[in-house]
């Protein structure tokens, strides 16, 4: 899969509704910071709520992306 922007990443997420009763992104936080020339670092910063036979999930997680030349080459979750 190959992810562009905020609205892709977070439909990728959404997608667990097929796994999960209930799942949806509660919250989320969006910030790049350039670490040279031509490749960046995009910190994702999120809160997750899924149900699970009926128990309520909330998970927070940090997603990295360092980009190059505008194409993602590392993904860390």
């Amino acid at each position: 899969m190959c992810a562009h922007g905020v609205k892709q990443i977070k439909s990728s997420f959404y997608s667990l509704g097929k796994v999960f009763s209930e799942s949806r992104i509660v919250d989320y936080t969006w910030k790049e910071n350039d670490i040279s020339p031509g490749k960046k670092e995009i910190l994702i910063d999120n809160k997750q709520y899924y149900k699970f036979w009926g128990r309520d999930i909330h998970m927070i997680s940090l997603i990295k992306l360092y980009t190059e030349g505008g194409k993602v080459i590392r993904h860390e979750d």
